[in-house]
């Protein structure tokens, strides 16, 4: 974080595939600090890059995402992914959409892990992007999407919600209690009012059958 003032954008691209590059070793110290510093990097004061640049970074980063069941790499990957696509929005809100369904769907995947620790992680890197990356513009343009001519649902936001309702899934039972709460907080937090509630008609569908 405090080299990267000093780094040119080129540079800082080249550093963040170098460290993810570190989890070749199979050493688990090396790729907790890969990500640490990916998390920090993201959040720096001192942070340069331009948005397209971002992109590319955070792509790299899912390209690459942790294969190891090492619980604590696991736990800064799903910071750092909330830490790189929320410096994105700030960027680009544009170049945001097309990364945040992916991101949900990386999170989401990460509750297979048995880590307790990794599930709370999902359920604040989630709270964190949905608080952030999701606003009335995109809400305005999801509500339009639904009520169409052709009653295709294909808002950015839509995907969004479709990736969050596979939580939902028995398979993933042990994490509920860790990861819902992102769903009340930072979904059904900032979606409201009647003309918004065709947006969450499914996947309150889907909480209602849950009992």
């Amino acid at each position: 974080e405090k080299a990267n003032q000093y780094l040119i954008p080129t540079d800082s691209i080249r550093v963040c595939e170098y460290c993810l590059r570190l989890q070749e070793c199979q050493q688990a110290v090396l790729s907790v600090e890969s990500f640490r510093m990916l998390d920090a990097f993201y959040q720096s004061i001192n942070y340069s890059l331009t948005s397209s640049e971002t992109a590319q970074t955070v792509q790299t980063m899912f390209n690459m995402k942790p294969t190891t069941h090492d619980m604590e790499t696991n736990v800064y990957f799903c910071s750092a992914v909330a830490s790189g696509i929320t410096a994105l929005k700030k960027q680009s809100t544009t170049i945001n959409k097309a990364l945040l369904v992916q991101s949900i769907n990386i999170l989401v995947s990460k509750c297979e892990m048995e880590f307790t620790q990794v599930h709370t992680a999902v359920g604040n890197a989630i709270k964190r992007i949905l608080g952030i990356c999701i606003d009335e513009n995109m809400i305005i343009e999801s509500v339009a999407a639904i009520g169409s001519i052709s009653g295709k649902k294909t808002s950015i936001l839509t995907h969004v919600i479709h990736e969050l309702e596979q939580v939902l899934q028995l398979r993933y039972q042990s994490t509920w209690i860790y990861v819902l709460d992102c769903l009340k907080s930072g979904l059904f937090g900032i979606i409201k009012g009647k003309d918004k509630a065709p947006l969450l008609s499914s996947i309150i569908i889907k909480l209602g059958q849950l009992n």
